[in-house]
Order: structure tokens, then sequence, then C-alpha cells
């Protein structure tokens, strides 16, 4: 029985994922990878034409997916902002549980892509996250119009500063996947980093009163 090419892609990604996890993307072999798929090297090249594009084959989905979830929290469209066009509250904890389930949902992935991926072309994901989670706040901070767009800022907040704290939110989660943090104080931490950020975002755009 003549086994499908989606079978025998499926295969070799399962077998490549094995191999990152365990050797990373500079100590993964092609040849270790059509081993673990049981097919032959070459193979594995005509459905993937390199080690990168391998690599990236198999995180992917989990990519595609943590910059959705990203652009989701940032998105002015899809907040509930209060009466000063603010993000409520309970809306950023609401998005932070929904971040924490997806980054415990996909623990290898990640951890593939922040911790294993050194010398492929998803090596600079973790500050090219940062620069998508600064441009998200730039945009919510722009529709709060305090003070228009500008090239520096928005609402009276430089674009350094935001680019910093957007850096303090990626780095919390790549420390928790780093320290193998269970779900449960993940969650715990999260709520933390809400209470802590919110009454800060409100103050140094002029909105000093609590929740």
């Amino acid at each position: 029985m003549q086994v499908k090419k989606e079978e025998i892609r499926e295969r070799i990604l399962k077998a490549a994922r094995r191999e990152f996890v365990a050797r990373s993307f500079t100590g993964a072999s092609m040849r270790a990878i059509a081993k673990r798929a049981g097919t032959s090297l070459s193979n594995v090249y005509n459905y993937f034409e390199s080690k990168d594009r391998l690599f990236c084959a198999v995180v992917d989905p989990t990519v595609t997916g943590l910059r959705a979830v990203v652009t989701r929290e940032t998105s002015p469209l899809l907040q509930d902002l209060d009466e000063h066009g603010f993000k409520r509250f309970e809306r950023q904890k609401e998005m932070m549980k929904i971040i924490v389930a997806y980054v415990d949902e996909h623990r290898e992935d990640l951890k593939l892509i922040f911790f294993k991926s050194e010398g492929s072309s998803l090596s600079g994901f973790h500050d090219e996250l940062i620069e998508e989670h600064t441009r998200g706040h730039m945009q919510c901070f722009r529709k709060l119009g305090k003070r228009g767009p500008s090239t520096e800022g928005a609402a009276g907040v430089s674009r350094f500063f935001i680019h910093n704290t957007s850096g303090f939110f990626v780095n919390a989660f790549v420390e928790m996947l780093m320290h193998d943090v269970p779900l449960k104080d993940m969650e715990r931490y999260a709520d933390e980093l809400v209470r802590f950020s919110y009454p800060g975002m409100r103050a140094i755009v002029g909105l000093e009163n609590g929740e």
C-alpha cells in the first residue's frame, strides 16, 4: 500500500520536532531526522529544502497563533474601552488568561522558538514579538487621542517607554517558560502583572483614578 505524501510529511515533522527538542536547531541533523521518520535523507529534502525550512514548518502553527494572540491583546478594535478610551481592567485580566493558556498549551514549541532557534531564521523572533507588541500599544495610545499620533509616541507616552514595557511583558512569559512555571502559578503571576501595570499605564496618560 502506497503511503500518502501528507502522511510522510507529517511523519517528518514529528521526527523533526523530537530531534530539535533533543538537540536544538544547530545540533539537529537532517540525517537523524530522516532516520527517525523512517525515510531517506533525499526524501526529507524533497519535502523541505533546508533544515531552516523544516524548523519553521515545525513551529509555524505556534508562531502564527502567538502572533494572533498578541495582536488580539493589543488591537484597539478588539478592546473593551472605558469612558476615557482606556482598556478596562477586567478586559486586561481576561486577555492575560488567554495568553497564559496559549503559552501553557504550546510550551514545547515555544521553548524551541525562544531557546533553541539560534542559527535559524527564527532566532530574532523574540525581538520581533516585542516590536509587534510595541506597535499594537502605540495604536492603543493613539486612540486615546491625548496628543494624537506622532513619530515619538502618542497620548503623551514615548515610543521608547512603550517598547520597554512591551519587552517587560514578553520577557515575563519567556521567564515563565525558562523556569517551567506550572499553569496555576503562571495565572497568578500574570494577574500580578496586570495589577502592577494597569494603574501605572493609566497614570502616565493622565487617568490616575484606579480601576
